[in-house]
């Protein structure tokens, strides 16, 4: 409760910095820059906080009804990439992308794949001050997404109970805004889908989350 109020308060007190300098520029002249990127990152923050918990709260409840479509992995992918670019601030050139082709289709739920790619690319670009790199891919037999960031890497204990719910490192939670579930939703995905999610790191240089889903169960 505490990390998502105040992932909430940071959102809020965001949108409300924003709107007074854009209602304090009102009376000047048009040319005079608005921040409208700071209100644009705190609404896509908000709306995925709220569809985050929803969807937590239905994965734990075992109410969620996984759908099976076909979609593009490639224009997922962008729209996930620009969704986290909004949310988190971050220029595009700090990503390496590696996509397959935009006609090349994964049957599957693209609301759950979105969801834990999102948080995935999120944390890599919070946690990192390097590139990312993100590679979507279509191997025999499953569908592989990996990103990787180049640092501060995890400890091993670390690594034992980043995917636990509402777990933060203490030196994080006033530097890095973040409720604490993403990757606890990753790992429940994961597993919804009957696939896995991977952990290599070595702390201090990069860290490289794998999510690996079957084809043949979505």
């Amino acid at each position: 409760i505490i990390n998502i109020s105040n992932e909430f308060n940071t959102i809020v007190s965001n949108l409300r910095e924003g709107l007074s300098v854009m209602n304090a520029n009102g009376s000047r002249p048009a040319s005079k820059k608005v921040p409208t990127t700071r209100i644009q990152s705190s609404v896509t923050s908000l709306e995925n906080l709220i569809r985050d918990s929803n969807t937590l709260n239905l994965l734990e409840q075992g109410d969620y009804s996984v759908r099976r479509v076909n979609f593009s992995i490639r224009k997922l992918s962008e729209e996930v990439i620009q969704r986290v670019l909004a949310a988190t601030m971050q220029p595009r050139k700090r990503l390496i992308l590696e996509l397959p082709p935009e006609d090349e289709e994964f049957a599957g739920d693209p609301d759950l794949i979105a969801t834990a790619l999102y948080h995935l690319l999120e944390n890599a670009l919070l946690y990192s001050l390097g590139q990312v790199e993100l590679s979507v891919d279509r191997v025999p037999g499953r569908l592989e997404i990996a990103v990787r960031d180049e640092g501060p890497g995890l400890a091993i204990d670390q690594q034992e109970q980043i995917f636990q719910k509402f777990v933060r490192a203490a030196e994080d939670q006033d530097r890095i805004p973040g409720s604490g579930i993403g990757l606890a939703i990753v790992d429940m995905i994961a597993r919804q889908l009957k696939g896995e999610i991977l952990l290599e790191s070595g702390q201090g240089f990069f860290s490289t989350f794998t999510l690996r889903l079957p084809v043949s169960q979505t």
